[in-house]
């Protein structure tokens, strides 16, 4: 059985959920939180980073040996198209510097995603674990539900021509378990 993290689980709870585990043969990490206001978790860290971004990195690196242990297994990072406009900039984790824009966090973690799977991928080579990173697409959730009401309404009215949640999920699914 695998692990699908909730990204609401605060990093010591994280730490818990690892210590329950024996054997772990895929772990996703999906983070659906943006427009998030400013805030500093009580770990001293801004929340858009701790939710998005050091959650799903300390769960993996927890899980790491369970997962080595359990190959074939894999790590299946949920990002965003997003990412390729976001700044890998570790002084945004601590609040010392606060991202510009109202999605500019959220660009941010989600490229420190993509950055850090890349950079599993190939510390795994040869250890029957594989990571992967994706993005679902444009999914009609409640992802926006932090932005002002202009932004909402935009999001509301454009609802149509985005996938569904269950769509969304596809991808996830898909590099979760399939025998590829």
């Amino acid at each position: 059985m695998g692990v699908l993290v909730h990204s609401r689980l605060n990093l010591s709870q994280k730490r818990a959920l690892v210590a329950k585990k024996a054997s772990v043969p895929w772990v996703s990490t999906p983070t659906l939180l943006s427009g998030l206001p400013f805030a500093i978790t009580s770990e001293g860290l801004e929340q858009t980073f701790t939710t998005n971004y050091l959650g799903p990195f300390l769960l993996t690196n927890l899980l790491l040996d369970l997962l080595k242990a359990s190959a074939p297994a894999r790590v299946v990072n949920v990002s965003s198209f997003r990412h390729s406009v976001g700044t890998a900039d570790s002084g945004y984790l601590t609040g010392q510097r606060r991202p510009g824009g109202h999605d500019a966090a959220y660009n941010s973690t989600k490229l420190m995603n993509v950055l850090f799977t890349a950079e599993l991928a190939r510390r795994l080579q040869g250890t029957g674990v594989t990571a992967n990173a994706l993005s679902p697409g444009v999914v009609s959730t409640s992802i926006m539900r932090h932005f002002s009401w202009p932004v909402r309404v935009l999001f509301a009215l454009l609802r149509p021509f985005m996938k569904s949640p269950e769509q969304g999920a596809a991808s996830t699914i898909f590099c979760s378990i399939s025998e590829e």
